[in-house]
């Protein structure tokens, strides 16, 4: 602290007047994101730090049980949660005929249990300073939106 304050040529006098320049330094956390499709064209992200891996399966690795798809995974069993139906209402699609076809999911792990996202399409990630706007609603699962030069996420 003592260093960051003599670099920004703060001193105790300067911290005491209501005029500070601690009021005029607006820091902005950089935000490492994975980049992600589901069934819309808007691009979508979730913070990297939640992220533990990125996997595919092929449907015929799903198993389905008590109104939920689950894979094992490793020694452990995932469940799997369709992003698509969780924030648009769109069902997980069945793959019956298509057996091969993969789903591409991210794991996630929350309270010591591990859980699988499953989306359309997995991009990159993004590194960005920018704040987030508020969403609309109030969705849970939405924290807000980046408005990026090129698209909105």
């Amino acid at each position: 602290v003592v260093g960051i304050s003599k670099v920004a040529n703060i001193t105790n006098e300067s911290v005491n007047k209501k005029d500070t320049l601690l009021d005029d330094i607006h820091i902005k956390e950089e935000k490492n994101l994975l980049l992600f499709r589901i069934k819309t064209k808007t691009k979508h992200a979730i913070a990297l730090s939640y992220v533990e891996r990125l996997e595919e399966f092929k449907y015929s690795d799903l198993e389905y049980s008590g109104g939920h798809y689950l894979v094992r995974y490793g020694d452990v069993i995932l469940p799997l949660v369709c992003v698509s139906e969780s924030l648009l209402d769109k069902p997980f699609e069945s793959f019956e005929d298509d057996s091969d076809k993969k789903i591409y999911v991210i794991v996630i792990e929350k309270r010591s249990q591990f859980y699988g996202l499953v989306v359309e399409e997995i991009f990159d990630t993004l590194s960005t300073r920018q704040d987030l706007e508020l969403p609309l609603d109030n969705n849970k699962m939405i924290f807000g939106h980046l408005n990026m030069k090129d698209e909105l996420i």
